[in-house]
């Protein structure tokens, strides 16, 4: 008989992590270190007492439970913080699978050498600074810019993080040495439709496409609606412009890898009758290949520039996020799709459009995802929803994979 979890325990955790932080939208809120997050943390820990696992809290808000065994650990989890009425899954869906396999491990008494942890790591989403938790675990952070950074409410990471109990000043200490882990693996929610549409229960994620996002200002006059055409310099006609520019670029490539999102347009002032000073907006580009995001990026500066001068208007651009490509691990990757075969379960390799702590540790040690299929390939959102099926099925896929890397 093949190994399961006990999946009436993790669709119970999971219903219960889903009532922290809900809406009346019927979606979930819990951006991080705000009230909802940081009672959905006590709740995580808990569960980690009550699963007899040694827990701790690094210097960036990430949070542990170890099964103890020898050598490198092997990690697994993702994120309990969301966006604002996001969906009850992503994230959660993979710390709480995490959690499950150690249990089963623990209740079966399964023998693994390596020691097993679970993790949720802090700030995901982006409240303050995405990745946050993942980018401290590996070194990554820039240090220095962190004491500038606020949530939309304006309140800063700093104080953010005094009042959960921790020092930003410290936060380089949540670094761990690559030696100190010997892979790391994600489960998540696919995020789009192709698992759906293929029939897949499992998608073996070979990497995560790159990211290269812009903020993009053009600043003019303001002006009343009612002054003539001729003599206004009036941004919005080249924020429009350039996004047109934009999507032309895309449909040349030709390739449904390729990703383009302007997920922000605000105008300064917002008002009908008149002619704002400055247009806002965002750019995000995203493609499994470096070379496409690079010259995607190009074309943005070139024509953003050139449009700024024609029109007479001062042009600022600001790097919002630049993420190169990330191809997974082929060992990690191998063990899932033994996992999978082993338990007879249909699986396709994907690739991820959608940002994880995953490419961040798998920049740093042997990393690898598991993806579960999205209903109608909704998330972040309240209609985000995976069938308890589906989430069991990834579950114990992850549980095979865990022991299998543990053991090696």
């Amino acid at each position: 008989m093949r190994m399961r979890i006990n999946i009436d325990r993790l669709k119970s955790d999971l219903e219960a992590l889903s009532l922290i932080g809900r809406t009346p939208e019927g979606g979930v809120s819990r951006p991080s270190f705000s009230q909802a997050d940081m009672e959905a943390r006590q709740w995580f820990i808990q569960k980690l007492k009550e699963a007899d696992l040694a827990v701790t809290v690094d210097a960036a808000g990430n949070i542990f439970g170890r099964l103890d065994g020898k050598g490198p650990a092997v990690i697994s989890g993702s994120h309990l913080d969301t966006i604002i009425d996001g969906g009850f899954y992503d994230g959660a869906a993979g710390v709480l699978s995490a959690l499950e396999c150690i249990n089963t491990i623990k209740e079966k008494r399964i023998k693994v050498k390596a020691h097993l942890e679970v993790v949720s790591f802090a700030d995901e989403e982006e409240w303050f600074y995405g990745f946050l938790g993942s980018d401290a675990l590996t070194g990554r952070l820039k240090i220095a810019a962190l004491d500038k950074v606020h949530d939309r409410n304006g309140q800063s990471l700093a104080t953010a993080m005094r009042k959960a109990g921790l020092d930003l000043a410290l936060i380089d200490q949540a670094q761990r040495p690559k030696n100190d882990i010997k892979a790391f693996v994600e489960l998540h929610i696919e995020q789009g439709p192709l698992m759906e549409q293929s029939g897949d229960a499992i998608g073996v994620v070979e990497n995560v496409k790159g990211d290269y996002r812009y903020g993009i200002t053009f600043k003019g006059q303001r002006n009343h609606a009612g002054s003539p055409m001729p003599g206004r310099r009036d941004p919005m006609p080249a924020a429009m412009r350039l996004i047109n520019y934009m999507y032309a670029q895309l449909d040349a490539i030709e390739s449904p890898d390729v990703l383009l999102t302007v997920g922000a347009i605000q105008a300064d002032p917002s008002l009908e009758t008149v002619i704002p000073a400055s247009v806002y907006f965002s750019i995000d580009f995203r493609a499994p290949v470096k070379d496409i995001l690079l010259k995607l990026s190009d074309s943005l500066h070139h024509e953003a520039k050139r449009l700024g001068q024609v029109s007479g208007l001062e042009l600022t651009m600001e790097p919002l996020m630049i993420i190169d490509p990330v191809l997974f691990d082929d060992s990690v990757l191998e063990a899932i799709r033994q996992a999978a075969n082993g338990l007879d379960l249909k699986w396709r390799h994907i690739s991820s459009g959608a940002g994880h702590d995953g490419q961040v540790l798998g920049r740093y040690v042997p990393s690898a995802m598991i993806f579960v299929p999205s209903q109608g390939g909704r998330s972040h959102c309240p209609e985000e929803h995976t069938t308890i099926a589906h989430i069991e099925a990834g579950a114990n896929v992850l549980l095979h994979t865990l022991i299998k890397l543990a053991n090696r």
